[in-house]
This record gives structure tokens, sequence and C-alpha cells, in this order.
């Protein structure tokens, strides 16, 4: 028989690579919405949490080597020692798999898109697993086209940049898009003992912004950027 570890920390997790978000907010979170088990950790001060490695997706369970199918048929079949004649495909089944785990991300070519009505120019496909992986929320996110000079060189105009509207608050800093008046900037957001910090990465031609917290309430936060594609050509 062999010796399995049950019960994991976020730490334990972390250290391993594994395909979890890459925060232990995010690895939290996660264990949450999916409702894993869990017990405090003996021996450690203050509200401190392990989790059972059978509530971890199974592509999770597979990486770290303590994967045990309930049934033959759970088993994938690279596991399986029989001829590969003995295997068929149901391709339609697959591809309605394929299907069901892509989602459509709608596209604005600019920002004029948050004044108005304005529809989608298009919508880009994304694998829903690769981003509730990350505990990103999949049902406010939207791409844009960036413009301006003002966060290069981490955003470039032209950039592809996918925002989570899901986020409207400022509570860790990150780069964010936000709304005063009709303008509508992307900047880091940094806290200050007073206030926070408005920075663009272009520091040479944009000074911070500092501003207390009643000036901070004025401004509208439209969503945390959560990618960034660059254009390499």
């Amino acid at each position: 028989m062999q010796n399995y570890q049950e019960w994991f920390s976020i730490k334990e997790l972390m250290e391993k690579q594994l395909s979890l978000p890459k925060s232990d907010k995010g690895i939290v979170k996660k264990a949450a919405r999916e409702g894993w088990k869990k017990r405090q950790r003996q021996g450690v001060k203050g509200k401190t949490f392990e989790y059972h490695y059978a509530s971890f997706p199974i592509t999770v369970q597979q990486q770290l080597g303590v994967y045990q199918p309930k049934h033959q048929n759970d088993i994938p079949h690279s596991q399986v020692n029989e001829p590969p004649s003995c295997y068929t495909t149901d391709v339609s089944s697959v591809e309605q798999t394929q299907i069901a785990e892509q989602i459509q991300i709608p596209f604005y070519a600019c920002f004029s898109a948050f004044n108005s009505s304005a529809k989608a120019d298009k919508h880009i496909t994304l694998m829903r697993d690769e981003l509730t992986v990350r505990g990103i929320t999949t049902d406010k996110l939207f791409f844009v086209s960036a413009t301006g000079d003002s966060m290069m060189p981490t955003i470039q105009h032209g950039d592809l940049i996918l925002i989570n509207c899901d986020v409207n608050s400022a509570k860790e800093e990150g780069i964010y898009v936000i709304r005063s008046g009709k303008q509508i900037w992307i900047k880091r957001i940094q806290g200050l003992p007073n206030g926070i910090r408005l920075m663009s990465d272009n520091k040479t031609l944009y000074p911070p912004i500092d501003l207390s917290f009643e000036q901070y309430h004025t401004l509208e936060i439209i969503g945390k950027v959560v990618f960034i594609g660059h254009h390499l050509i």
C-alpha cells in the first residue's frame, strides 16, 4: 500500500507549482468556491487551514501523484496497459466538451465603448479553465485595445488587455481601469497612509497623482487588468 500525504497547506501547494492560482489568496478563494475539505493545522498558531487532496481538481491530484480513480473507467487511457486499438473516440462528444469549456469574451476597439451602449466589435474565445484556475470570474470580462503611452513599457499602444469588471475597488495594488468624469485612465494604484497614488509606468512623461480618500471615492473603478497581450511585429 502506498503512503499518500493527505493534507496540504497553502504554502505546500504553492511550492509545488501546480495548476492552481499563483497567489495564496487565489487558492483560498478557489477552495471556498469549490468547497474543499479543510481542517485547522495542528501545532500552528492562528487560524491556518490545510486541505484534503481528495477535494482538489483531478489534474492537481495527478500532479501530486495521489489520484486514485474510483472506477476503471476513470483511469486516463495513457495509464491503462491495453493496445491502442481497443479504444474508440466519440468525436462529437469531444467537440461538445470543448465547446462547453470555451467562453466568448467581448472585444472593444477603444475605450469609448464605456461611455455608450456600444456593441462589442467582436468576441475572443478563451478556455474557461485557464481563467478559473487563476480565480478569475468569467462573466464580467472584456478585451480592449490599449491606446496611448502612459503605461509604457508595460502596456504599449495597441496591446490587447483583458479587464475583469468583477473587481470594482482597489483592495490591492495593481493596474486598474479608472473613470474620472468623461476621462478613462489605465493606472497603477498604490495605497498611501491618507489616500492612494495613481501611477503611470511611463514616469518620465506622466508623474504620479496623489489623491485623498475623499478624492479617491469620486473615481469609478471599472475593472482590473488581468492580462496584457503584446504585439511582436
